[in-house]
């Protein structure tokens, strides 16, 4: 009978994982879809320039960073699985109606709606998964979702690009949308079926919280047989900004995303517009594509490497992670300086493909990419150092990101941690979304500095934005070990109180 009971809650675990997994890999996706298909959206609705569609994937990002701190409230408030379904169920909406918008104001208004959704993506997910798994593993559980997060930007770039040309059942760059939304509404009825199934339901709040103080008792709230009766309040969310570290973290996010956003939505175009500028129109978004690539391959690496090893870290002193993550993010700047630096104009004529690749071939032909990025690396060994230069400075980057939301974890109560998360992706929503609306409006008044020269010096200016996110990781590390002191202390007193009720039940938040 206790086998069966422990199976049961490990299949619950499992299928938590992987529906939040799913609904962290259609968010992301869904925001990566455009920057690669500006100009398919553009001669598609007949727009001037590609202007008004990067205005409205900055109020997209914008709009979602609004909305993550009422998602974040009510994910504290209420059913973590009701807001859940919500968000999926919104996601879904948007996504089709921009699958089918046959106007840009249809497009936009499934963008919007979308970003709706997408608001919910990280406070959901990110306290829910908290909850799953303790906090000795919080650095290589956030590392998984930033390697995740990193994989769609990079799906989500390849998607849209290469199935454009595709025209897959007439819908042209549509289908990329459609094929999401489908996920979507996926994921709701497999949801909806594994209550029935196997009895799903979340952890309840704060159990790896708890745990840190008791192990035995943090299990027992984990699955359900205690309950962790604390919820936000209004009043609790003015206590929230008053920790100093919380602060230091919202003024991080929004700065650290700034040189990400910029190479995101600014460097395929960026690259097809100045060093590709040559290369036939049915070939010149997919190679921009793969060596944008190049900037997150790093990040990937890193994230991948890095989660265990900062566990390690966190084992022998809770200031470590945030000491070594502030030095990685110094010794990014220069090798990303470089790499920028090591970029150069590529004549097509001069690699010599003729009879080797159709210019005019739009299938997906994988060795016909190695050939021609083999070619490029050939006679522009620029591009070997670019490459090298980009895979450092990724690594170095990646840090950030695997840290940030353990060490926020740590110093906000669990009741807490949907809105703390909620703020921090506002913050990181808005410095993406000020990117995007300084790209906008640098490419409708300046567009000179979108090509080669002026370009390259946009993204070396970028890198400039890392410098702030280093002052504030070296101010957490000073007020990191008093702060979680602080959480702890009224933790202990709540155990305790928790130990003396054991009749609580579970009530599924």
């Amino acid at each position: 009978m206790e086998a069966k009971h422990n199976r049961r809650i490990l299949a619950q675990k499992v299928f938590t994982v992987l529906i939040l997994d799913l609904f962290i890999l259609i968010g992301a996706i869904s925001t990566n879809l455009v920057p690669s298909i500006y100009d398919r959206i553009q001669l598609s609705y007949g727009l001037a320039t590609v202007a008004p569609i990067m205005v409205e994937e900055a109020i997209f990002i914008i709009i979602s960073a609004a909305v993550a701190l009422f998602w974040g409230y009510w994910i504290d408030k209420i059913s973590r699985k009701t807001v859940l379904i919500m968000a999926l169920l919104t996601l879904s909406i948007g996504l089709t109606i921009t699958a089918f918008a046959q106007n840009f104001f249809i497009f936009i208004l499934g963008r919007l709606i979308t970003a709706i959704g997408f608001g919910a993506q990280i406070p959901a997910s990110y306290s829910v998964l908290a909850d799953i798994f303790p906090t000795k593993y919080w650095s290589t559980l956030y590392a998984g979702l930033a390697l995740l997060l990193a994989f769609c930007n990079t799906i989500g770039n390849f998607m849209a690009g290469f199935l454009s040309p595709m025209n897959i059942w007439g819908l042209g760059w549509h289908i990329s949308f459609l094929l999401l939304a489908m996920m979507a509404i996926l994921a709701i009825i497999i949801s909806i079926l594994a209550k029935f199934i196997i009895g799903w339901h979340l952890p309840n709040r704060g159990a790896s919280s708890i745990e840190e103080i008791d192990e035995e008792l943090g299990e027992e709230v984990r699955e359900g047989l205690i309950a962790y009766n604390y919820t936000i309040k209004t009043e609790d969310l003015k206590p929230l900004w008053q920790i100093r570290s919380n602060r230091w973290m919202l003024y991080m996010a929004f700065f650290y995303v700034i040189p990400g956003a910029t190479m995101g939505s600014f460097l395929i175009f960026y690259f097809t517009d100045g060093p590709f500028a040559t290369f036939p129109a049915a070939l010149r978004t997919q190679v921009a594509e793969i060596f944008a690539a190049g900037a997150g391959t790093g990040y990937i690496l890193g994230t991948f490497i890095l989660g265990p090893i900062f566990d390690l870290l966190h084992k022998k002193s809770p200031h470590l992670r945030s000491k070594y993550t502030s030095i990685a993010l110094i010794l990014a700047i220069p090798f990303l300086f470089f790499g920028f630096l090591s970029i150069t104009p590529v004549d097509y004529e001069s690699l010599n493909l003729a009879g080797i690749v159709d210019p005019n071939d739009t299938s997906l032909d994988l060795l016909k990419y190695v050939v021609i990025v083999t070619a490029i690396l050939e006679f522009y060994p620029s591009y070997i150092f670019y490459f090298i230069l980009l895979l450092f400075g990724g690594i170095f980057a990646a840090p950030v990101s695997i840290n940030r939301t353990p060490a926020l974890l740590e110093i906000n109560l669990p009741e807490h941690m949907g809105s703390s998360q909620g703020l921090l992706n506002c913050a990181n929503q808005l410095g993406r979304g000020f990117t995007s609306m300084f790209l906008a409006f640098q490419f409708t008044l300046f567009n000179f500095l979108f090509h080669l020269v002026k370009g390259k010096v946009l993204l070396i200016i970028s890198l400039v934005f890392y410098i702030p996110p280093v002052i504030w990781w070296i101010k957490l590390t000073k007020d990191l070990p008093s702060e979680i002191k602080n959480k702890n202390q009224i933790l202990i007193k709540r155990t305790k109180m928790l130990r003396n009720a054991p009749e609580q039940k579970m009530d599924n938040l």
